[in-house]
């Protein structure tokens, strides 16, 4: 099992080196997959077991791939918003060192520099979850509208339907994991880090937009 995340961990960093854009598109689109595709799962067995539901509800592949697009297309605009937080808040004054902030050539990290590490992350995670969590939850449900084919009154719908709801959910758990995320993992491994913490929460984004009935149509 080790050697099989040893030659994982190593397949993706050779890839990510040479192509970055393309590889955390792939590798979000996976995660995208696991996301809706657990979603319908447990959509599948409420259906099933609510004896009152006489449809007969089936797995919606159309729904698979609209969620797989988006998470195709919005992984490289994820990486740039990182690469920005880097340059925007640096840890010291090498901003390409893309080491993880506690560790510095195998020495702890003097007070002073800990203190402005740590002042570096709540800026980070003050600007990801007021600017751009509320734009990527827009992304979300305005893609996912327009790849179902609605028109601005369906938009508006979903919007109405779901938006609030996802972002008070947003800040009960996001700001936490991207704490961790900004504290200890290099900029190579943030999107893949934060995609697979959010197989839940992309799973739970799917089942809030499955709420809004597939209507209002161009």
């Amino acid at each position: 099992m080790a050697n099989i995340f040893v030659l994982a961990n190593r397949f993706y960093s050779t890839n990510y080196q040479n192509h970055p854009s393309i590889t955390l598109a792939f590798t979000n689109a996976g995660l995208a997959i696991t996301s809706d595709s657990l979603a319908q799962s447990i959509s599948l067995l409420r259906s099933k077991n609510d004896s009152s539901n006489l449809s007969s509800q089936q797995f919606d592949f159309s729904r698979l791939g609209r969620f797989t697009i988006y998470g195709f297309s919005i992984a490289p605009l994820v990486n740039k918003w990182f690469t920005f937080l880097d340059k925007k808040y640096p840890f010291n004054t090498d901003v390409k060192a893309q080491q993880p902030p506690l560790i510095k050539q195998n020495v702890l990290i003097n007070k002073n520099n800990l203190i402005k590490q740590n002042q570096m992350i709540f800026k980070r995670v003050l600007l990801d979850q007021f600017l751009f969590a509320p734009f990527g939850l827009c992304l979300f449900f305005g893609g996912i509208s327009v790849l179902e084919g609605r028109n601005f009154e369906g938009i508006k719908e979903k919007f109405d339907e779901t938006y609030i709801s996802a972002l008070k959910m947003n800040y009960t758990i996001w700001p936490i994991v991207q704490f961790v995320n900004f504290r200890f993992l290099p900029l190579k491994y943030r999107v893949p880090f934060v995609s697979s913490v959010g197989v839940l929460w992309n799973a739970y984004l799917s089942l809030l937009n499955s709420k809004v009935p597939e209507v209002s149509t161009i």
